[in-house]
């Protein structure tokens, strides 16, 4: 734990930079997962499910909630795109 992030946990204010790298490292894993996915349709994915939970009071939990919804969608799409005609 950071020095900040620690001040933040005092402060009881959340640490937005925190939860910010977290997502960028759900985005990567995503994208390592979904190697046939568009980069760009995987930041969509994730930024819609990340914006599910912007009025969260309790933000400890987001980017694990961001990274199951994400991939559900991501697999759904993924099913979508190679599924039989």
């Amino acid at each position: 734990m950071t020095y900040t992030s620690f001040l933040y946990k005092l402060s009881g204010v959340p640490d937005f930079s925190s939860e910010a790298a977290l997502i960028e490292d759900v985005r990567q894993r995503l994208l390592r997962k979904y190697r046939d996915v568009s980069r760009d349709q995987v930041f969509t994915v994730v930024a819609d499910a990340h914006a599910r939970f912007t009025d969260s009071r309790v933000r400890d939990f987001v980017p694990l909630l961001v990274e199951r919804r994400a991939t559900e969608e991501l697999a759904r799409q993924a099913d979508a795109v190679s599924a039989p005609a």
